[in-house]
C-alpha cells in the first residue's frame, strides 16, 4: 500500500476557502464557515478555552435553512426505507444496517493511523457493538461534540460561499450508509471460500454529503463531500492541508459510493478550506482487502467469532 503521506500529498490541493456563516433555525446550534479568515486572539492558558466561541459565533452572518435550497436533507420516515442509502444517519434504521461493520470514520485506527492503543481501543469497541447489537458509540469529548453541532452549517455554508457561486445548478444531498463490496476474504481456504471467521464481518460508509449537477467541476459521476471541524483544544481552526490519517476515510468513502471526487471541508468560526481529494484505487482496493484482518483478530479473541 502506497504510503499515506505521499498519496495525501499528491492527490489533495485546495480549492478556496471563505468567511464564516451562520445557519439559524430550529434544533441545536449551528455555525457555518466558508471565506476569508479573520483573526482573533487566543484566550491565553489561563481562561477556559471556551471563552472566545460564543463571541465568534455571534459575530457570524445568519442564515435560514430556507436559504440554502441545495442542501437536500433525507426524508425522517418512521418506517426503515428497503434502500440503506436512503436511511438518514443516526435512525434506527441506519444504526441496524452498521451493525457488524467497519465504518470508514473508524479505518484510520483499523490500520493502524492512531498506533497500537487505538487499535486495540477500537477492537474493544467494535467487540462490545457485535456482543450488544448497539452500533459502535460516537466519539466522546468536546471536540466531538462541537463537531456533531456544526457539520450542517459547515455544508451550508460550503454550498453558499463555494459551491452555488462556482457551479449554480448543483445540490447537496444528505445520505445514508453505503456498504463496502468486499471481492476478497483474506484467510480464506485453498478454494477460496470465505473465512468462516468472518461470516457477519462488512466494511461501509456514511458521507456527509453527495453531490450532484456538478459536472462542470468535476465532470459526470458526481461527488461527494466530507466535513471536519477541528476542535484544537477549544481554539478551533480550519486545516490548511489534508492529513493522511484522513485519507482511509475518504477513499472508503469513495470506493462504497462509485465516486471519483471528495471535497473535504475544514471548517471553524474563523473560516474555512476545501480541499479536493481524487480516489486512488490502487489505495482503496488494498485498504478494502487488508480491513478484514482486523475483523479476524477481533473474531480471534472473542468466543463465536463475529455472528
Amino acid at each position: 500500500m502506497q504510503h499515506p503521506s505521499r498519496q495525501a500529498g499528491r492527490s489533495a490541493r485546495v480549492l478556496g476557502s471563505g468567511a464564516a456563516r451562520s445557519l439559524s433555525g430550529s434544533g441545536a446550534a449551528r455555525s457555518l464557515s466558508g471565506g476569508a479568515n479573520r483573526s482573533r486572539r487566543a484566550p491565553p492558558d489561563d481562561e477556559p478555552h471556551l471563552a472566545l466561541l460564543p463571541e465568534l459565533l455571534s459575530l457570524l452572518p445568519r442564515l435560514r435553512p430556507q436559504d440554502v435550497p441545495a442542501l437536500r436533507p433525507l426524508p425522517r420516515h418512521a418506517g426503515a426505507p428497503a434502500d440503506p442509502r436512503l436511511c438518514w444517519q443516526g435512525s434506527d434504521a441506519w444504526l441496524r444496517e452498521r451493525r457488524g461493520c467497519l465504518t470508514a470514520s473508524s479505518f484510520a485506527s483499523a490500520l493502524g493511523f492512531y498506533g497500537l492503543r487505538g487499535q486495540r481501543s477500537l477492537g474493544r469497541d467494535f467487540a462490545a457493538q457485535l456482543e450488544t447489537g448497539a452500533a459502535l458509540p460516537p466519539g466522546q469529548g468536546p471536540g466531538c461534540t462541537w463537531g456533531q453541532l456544526h457539520e450542517r452549517s459547515a455544508l451550508a455554508t460550503y454550498a453558499v460561499s463555494w459551491l452555488l457561486p462556482a457551479c449554480p445548478g448543483a445540490e447537496l444531498l444528505e445520505t445514508g450508509f453505503w456498504p463496502i463490496e468486499q471481492d476478497e476474504r483474506p484467510g480464506g481456504d485453498a478454494a477460496g471460500a470465505p473465512d468462516p471467521a468472518l461470516e457477519g464481518f462488512g466494511l461501509g460508509a456514511s458521507p456527509d454529503a453527495l453531490l450532484e449537477g456538478i459536472d462542470s467541476l468535476c465532470g459526470p459521476g458526481g461527488a461527494l463531500v466530507e466535513v471536519k471541524c477541528p476542535w484544537v483544544g477549544g481554539q478551533p481552526v480550519a486545516a490548511e492541508r489534508v492529513l493522511p490519517r484522513q485519507m482511509p476515510q475518504m477513499q472508503g468513502a469513495l470506493r462504497a459510493t462509485g465516486r471519483s471526487i471528495c471535497h473535504l471541508l475544514s471548517w471553524s468560526p474563523t473560516g474555512a478550506n476545501v480541499f479536493h481529494v481524487e480516489l486512488d484505487e490502487g489505495f482503496a482496493d488494498e485498504m478494502v482487502g487488508c480491513l478484514p484482518l482486523f475483523g479476524r483478530a477481533v473474531a480471534a479473541r472473542r468466543p463465536g467469532g463475529l455472528s
